[in-house]
């Protein structure tokens, strides 16, 4: 396994696991996976630029109850889907 830092090479093989169902977020699911696809098509550069906020000086997160939460500085990375780390029963 190779983590990468979120990067426009990646980002096809991303959004099509998005819409092949998969979730970056297992409380909202699906919801959470449309509302990142909308993300990307609005802006793309911008949506990338989301998942690598060193500074934390993204826009608040939206809590599951509705409510808003300061953002903490992350670094997120992800694991470009492949073959081999495809879930079972995903094409």
């Amino acid at each position: 396994m190779r983590l990468v830092r979120p990067a426009r090479e990646y980002l096809a093989s991303y959004a099509a696991a998005l819409e092949r169902g998969w979730s970056p977020d297992n409380v909202r699911g699906i919801e959470a996976a449309r509302d990142e696809l909308q993300l990307i098509a609005a802006d793309a550069d911008a949506f990338l630029a989301s998942m690598d906020d060193r500074e934390a000086k993204g826009s608040p997160i939206a809590l599951p109850d509705g409510s808003c939460g300061l953002r903490y500085r992350i670094v997120l990375t992800r694991t470009p889907p492949t073959e081999a780390n495809r879930p079972p029963g995903r094409g």
